[in-house]
C-alpha cells in the first residue's frame, strides 16, 4: 500500500514532535527530517524514541507542509473552478439550442455531444476533487 508523502510527514512531526530535543543541528547519526520522511512507518515508529531533533526544525517542516497542503488547495481550486466554469458554458449551450426549436440531425447531434461533454467534464471534476474527499474524508 503506498501511502502519500504528506501523510507521513505529518505522522513523524506529530511524533518526533513529542520528544524534548536539544538545540543541535541533525548530525551524520541523526538525520534531517527531509530524509526520514521518505522511510516507512516501520522505521519511522522504530527510530522514533531514538531521535533528537531540535524543535526549531520540526517547527519549520511542520511549516513546510502547512505551505505546500495549501499550495496544493489553491491549485485544486483553480482547476475545480476551470471545469466548473467549463461545465457551465456547456450547460449554458445547451439551454440555448433547446430554446430553439430547431429538431434537425445536426441539432439532435449537437445536443447528445453537449450532454456527453457535461458528463466527461464532471468526471474530470470528480477526478480533481477525489484526492483530497479520499485524504481528508470530505463528502
Amino acid at each position: 500500500m503506498k501511502v502519500p508523502r504528506v501523510a507521513v510527514s505529518a505522522i513523524l512531526v506529530l511524533t518526533v514532535g513529542t520528544y524534548p530535543a536539544p538545540a543541535l543541528a541533525a548530525t551524520a547519526s541523526q538525520p534531517s527530517i527531509s530524509d526520514l520522511v521518505a522511510k516507512s512507518y516501520a522505521e519511522l515508529f522504530e527510530v522514533a524514541p531514538t531521535l533528537e531533533l531540535p524543535r526549531r526544525e520540526i517547527e519549520d517542516y511542520r511549516r513546510i507542509l502547512r505551505d505546500r497542503e495549501r499550495a496544493e488547495e489553491r491549485e485544486l481550486d483553480g482547476r475545480r473552478r476551470a471545469i466548473e466554469d467549463r461545465i457551465r458554458r456547456a450547460q449554458d449551450d445547451l439551454k440555448d439550442l433547446n430554446r430553439n426549436p430547431d429538431a434537425s440531425h445536426a441539432a439532435e447531434d449537437r445536443r447528445h455531444e453537449l450532454h456527453c461533454m457535461i458528463q466527461a467534464i464532471t468526471s474530470g471534476l470528480w477526478q480533481v476533487e477525489s484526492p483530497v474527499i479520499r485524504i481528508c474524508g470530505y463528502r
